[in-house]
């Protein structure tokens, strides 16, 4: 083997990224079937990044070309809804993740992720994506049931955020009234 800094360098981030993983799959049901190969490969394909607090990661309505796992920081998760700007729907922190739901369904983006502290996310590309999935199926049959779940409880959210919207309308109409007489 040839050793030069580089080498060494990318050797050690794949073993960071490795027991990173290893420490997801004991995390996530739709990991724990992996094996070491399967999160070798991850590791090796998984890319860090680096946000600062209001740096957006993903917006809403972007195309997806990347899936994120947290590795340390907090992440806001916001929504755009009917008759405002936009809703605080969720937070994330380390060993969550997040953009799955784009490249499993090859849709938009359903939601914004702004760091809200120092973050660092390890990202994974949507060629790397494919490649693994192409060799451990299952892990695409697992992302594919969390999409599902996802997308049912982003609309519960969604729905909860638009009838709070709803409410508030109401009352400041009859605030509204009540100071006109």
């Amino acid at each position: 083997i040839i050793s030069t800094p580089e080498t060494r360098a990318a050797i050690q981030r794949i073993l960071r990224n490795l027991a990173f993983f290893r420490r997801l799959a004991q995390q996530h049901d739709w990991m724990k079937g992996l094996s070491e190969m399967a999160q070798a490969s991850m590791a090796e394909a998984a890319r860090s990044k680096i946000f600062l607090p209001g740096q957006e990661v993903i917006r809403e309505g972007d195309p997806g070309d990347s899936m994120y796992f947290v590795k340390s920081g907090l992440l806001k998760v916001t929504k755009q809804i009917p008759a405002s700007a936009s809703a605080v729907i969720g937070s994330l922190s380390e060993g969550d993740y997040f953009g799955e739901m784009a490249l499993i369904t090859g849709r938009p983006r359903t939601a914004t992720i702004t760091a809200v502290t120092r973050t660092e996310v390890l990202s994974m590309d949507r060629e790397s994506f494919e490649r693994i999935v192409a060799v451990y199926p299952f892990l695409r049959q697992e992302l594919e049931k969390v999409v599902s779940s996802r997308q049912q409880g982003l609309s519960a959210s969604l729905e909860a955020n638009i009838n709070r919207s709803e409410n508030l309308s109401s009352k400041i109409r009859m605030i509204q009234d009540l100071l006109i007489f």
